[in-house]
């Protein structure tokens, strides 16, 4: 169990984990800091190295259905953990689920962030 308070002394949130023998977390369950469960995390393993492999977030307030098969949860976030050649991990691969706006239509010519000139160039060149 992880308490984390915040700087008024106060309980903000709690995770709870199950382990395996070994002290690797198969699941969590994080709570804020009134016990409303928010969220459930379940971790995966490589059943020939025994590294992480993969983390799955589902929201326990609001349940997403898996597009694929609405049968199933759906995950609001999951992290892949690559290693490199020696073993050592690398930047973890963080996709979310979120539904929100396409790239086009974010940056859109109309008035989007996105600089559809170069900024670095000299004027004149």
């Amino acid at each position: 169990m992880k308490r984390t308070f915040g700087a008024n002394g106060h309980l903000k949130m709690v995770s709870v984990y199950r382990v395996d023998a070994r002290g690797n977390p198969l699941a969590c369950k994080i709570f804020d800091g009134r016990k409303s469960l928010l969220y459930k995390v379940a971790y995966g393993y490589n059943k020939n190295t025994g590294r992480l492999e993969a983390e799955r977030m589902y929201d326990a307030r609001a349940v997403r259905k898996d597009p694929n098969d609405p049968s199933k949860e759906g995950p609001i976030r999951v992290m892949y953990y690559n290693y490199d050649a020696q073993g050592n991990a690398t930047a973890p691969e963080v996709y979310t689920f979120n539904k929100g706006l396409r790239a086009e239509d974010l940056y859109a010519p109309k008035g989007g962030t996105f600089p559809h000139e170069n900024p670095f160039k000299q004027e004149g060149r």
